[in-house]
């Protein structure tokens, strides 16, 4: 269910004036979408091959910038075989202290993963070696 969310939301979104920042790279310009991954997988679709970053403690940052049928369909298209990276219309970036900032008279809210996060501008910083688990209450996880 959540690979195919994420599929939908790139078929239809509004595209944003924004400014990305992070120590080795900068973007700043209209965007159709933006993904900053810690991850190789959406659900159990594996949509890149950049994992090598992730690994050092660093996260991927995908742009979409063009907003026409076909530059999504490109990228979904890429995405299902596991290489958004060689979509023409994705630019990759990475970073792990991450400034993402928008029109100062427009507010954006961030998604963070399905839900509705805080609003532009945000920082992000990755901590490698750190690894948060949220678990069920107690008594609702079976093993076995």
């Amino acid at each position: 269910a959540y690979v195919f969310s994420s599929i939908e939301k790139l078929a239809t979104s509004t595209p944003y004036q924004i400014k990305l920042t992070s120590e080795q790279d900068s973007y700043s310009g209209s965007v159709d979408h933006l993904l900053v991954s810690l991850t190789d997988r959406l659900g159990i679709l594996r949509f890149t091959e950049l994992s090598d970053t992730v690994k050092e403690g660093k996260a991927n940052i995908f742009i979409q910038s063009e907003h026409g049928f076909l530059n999504r369909f490109e990228t979904v298209s890429n995405a299902l075989v596991g290489k958004v990276e060689n979509s023409n219309e994705i630019q990759s970036l990475v970073g792990s202290e991450i400034v993402i900032s928008g029109p100062d008279q427009e507010t954006i809210h961030i998604d963070l993963d399905g839900e509705t996060g805080p609003a532009l501008p945000v920082s992000i910083k990755v901590i490698p070696d750190y690894n948060e688990f949220y678990l069920p209450e107690a008594g609702l996880l079976q093993l076995g």
